[in-house]
């Protein structure tokens, strides 16, 4: 009788488990997207509504107040709406301009509040490959959501001309109230609390998708500004540590500043090992080039050569990567120029640049000009066998014979100078 009793119980906890379990949790997600549009939102985006279906969430909110970033990011998180299992609305509150309207229209259901607007979405740079691709884009997502496809492609593109709306070089930006006229928007609503009445969801708990702190960490670093200041140390770190005697802070600070460059762009998702692999192995030849290879050959060209390459391909964009490297090698440069002053230089230096000045006072003079001892004879003062002293206009001086032995006493004639040698002839 104790196991049938102990065997029903078991079952009907197991019964209810699996019907909670079945059971959709009555829980909205809310993702804010709020600032300059970058990777590290990307990754938060996809992160928060990954765990929404992990969770078995009612729907995912996207809230929204932006003037854009940069269009990558913005597509990684439009795919990832377009690519979720539960209902994702967006909720513009102030702007959703640039990559923001893009995100904005991703939405099964797009809601705006008084005052706020949409558009103002012209790439830069505005060239006709970059403005297309866009341009399609915004098309493509506003016809999957059933929104006006004209319209969209007006935000991009400053050539379309839609009467009564926009004329030709100009870029459309709607209002709320027109977004949702315009059949952009679905719904003028003054708060979220509103949105989720419209979507029965008045009682649902609102769950917040907060940034974690390495996701915060990798949305500073990975930013263009101070990727170029971790780029700068590392560049001049690196270098003040091949010219420098020992291991020190300058090779310490450099190292970890790439290090640092490197785990926020592969956090934020925007870089690949294989990319960081390329920038150690450009390292690593230029390394051999300085301590193993003297000079600048194939070792150091193609150690620059996978450096530059592997940071192009961790910058979204040509432009963007421009800017940074340029600015990066400046900024080394000065900071190279200054510290040299400083810093003891190593061996491996001195094998590239003359460490110490020939000066007066160190006993060095310059050689002096003899050009007009050519044509001269005169008297060898020893044997030259090639080389020996010979006198001239009672001047005793270093010689070489032009060919063969000379021997002393005999006349000689110069016949040619070569820096600070005379070459001389024996006379019949």
């Amino acid at each position: 009788m104790r196991l049938r009793i102990f065997i029903f119980f078991l079952l009907v906890i197991l019964g209810i488990s699996g019907l909670l379990q079945g059971q959709t949790t009555e829980e909205v997600y809310r993702i804010d997207i709020v600032g300059d549009i970058d990777m590290g939102l990307a990754a938060i985006t996809e992160r928060g509504i990954r765990e929404a279906e992990e969770a078995g969430a009612r729907a995912v909110i996207i809230y929204i107040d932006t003037f854009g970033g940069l269009v990558d990011p913005a597509t990684r998180i439009r795919d990832a709406i377009f690519g979720s299992s539960i209902p994702v609305y967006t909720y513009v509150s102030g702007r959703a301009w640039s990559a923001g309207a893009l995100i904005a229209m991703a939405g099964d259901y797009l809601a705006m509040t008084p005052g706020s607007s949409i558009g103002a979405a012209k790439p830069e740079p505005a060239d006709e490959k970059t403005v297309s691709a866009l341009r399609s884009e915004f098309r493509a997502t506003a016809e999957a959501r059933e929104r006006d496809p004209e319209l969209a492609m007006a935000m991009v593109d400053e050539g379309m001309s839609i009467e009564d709306v926009v004329g030709e070089g100009e870029i459309l930006t709607l209002s709320a109230g027109e977004a949702v006229r315009s059949n952009i928007a679905d719904g003028e609503l003054s708060t979220l609390s509103q949105l989720l009445a419209e979507k029965e969801l008045e009682g649902a708990r609102i769950v917040r998708v907060e940034p974690l702190l390495v996701e915060q960490f990798a949305r500073v670093v990975a930013g263009p500004w101070l990727s170029g200041l971790l780029l700068t140390i590392g560049f001049a770190g690196i270098f003040l540590e091949v010219v420098t005697a020992g291991w020190g802070v300058p090779g310490t600070l450099g190292i970890l500043s790439l290090a640092a460059f490197f785990t926020g762009h592969l956090l934020t998702g925007a870089s690949h090992w294989s990319v960081a692999i390329l920038f150690i192995a450009g390292l690593v030849l230029i390394f051999l080039e300085v301590f193993v290879v003297p000079g600048f050959g194939v070792a150091g060209l193609g150690g620059a050569a996978a450096i530059f390459i592997s940071l192009f391909l961790i910058f979204p964009t040509t432009t963007v990567a421009l800017q940074v490297i340029a600015g990066s090698l400046v900024g080394a440069v000065l900071i190279i120029a200054v510290a040299l002053k400083f810093l003891p230089r190593s061996g491996a230096w001195n094998r590239i640049a003359l460490g110490t000045s020939e000066t007066v006072e160190m006993g060095y003079i310059a050689p002096a000009d003899r050009s007009h001892f050519l044509g001269k004879t005169g008297v060898a003062r020893s044997y030259c066998r090639p080389a020996g002293i010979v006198e001239i206009d009672g001047e005793r001086v270093d010689a070489v014979s032009e060919g063969g032995y000379i021997e002393k006493g005999a006349q000689i004639k110069v016949v040619k100078i070569e820096g600070n040698r005379l070459i001389v002839r024996k006379e019949e």
